[in-house]
């Protein structure tokens, strides 16, 4: 059972997305993957800035993964979508899809795994707030 999606953005790839053939450039996905997760945090009341004061750990990226299913070119409108695939005690992870609005063909997946650290810099607990949070998008279910 694959988790429900919690964010998603339609955007319209552009020649800043793409290589010089107007081929989706590799790393074009990872702005987009940010910029889904960061507000869909923002829009529940987490900045990322602001949460080791106001939660004494904030998340930094662990690693991050995309496998490229369909090529994707310039004026491609694009649906991406996020969920959230696994939380651990200290760590977690997004889980992304990205599907062409006019075929609706995935284009390509990809993962976001995310880790808590204290103020020593050093993985600790998800802060009980954001864990919930998490849980709830999750669809109430821990790995």
């Amino acid at each position: 059972m694959s988790a429900p999606v919690v964010a998603s953005r339609r955007v319209r790839l552009t020649y800043a997305d793409t290589d010089a053939a107007g081929i989706l450039y590799y790393a074009a996905w990872f702005p987009w993957m940010e910029r889904v997760n960061v507000e869909w945090a923002y829009e529940r009341g987490f900045r990322i800035d602001r949460m080791m004061d106001e939660h004494g750990a904030s998340p930094v990226t662990r690693s991050t993964t995309c496998e490229y299913v369909a090529t994707a070119t310039v004026y491609d409108e694009i649906d991406v979508e996020m969920r959230v695939d696994h939380i651990g005690n200290r760590s977690y992870r997004y889980g992304f899809t990205m599907t062409r609005v006019g075929d609706r063909v995935v284009v390509a997946r990809s993962s976001l795994t995310m880790v808590c650290v204290g103020p020593d810099g050093k993985p600790t607990a998800i802060p009980a707030a954001l864990r919930s949070v998490l849980h709830s998008a999750a669809g109430g279910v821990d790995e």
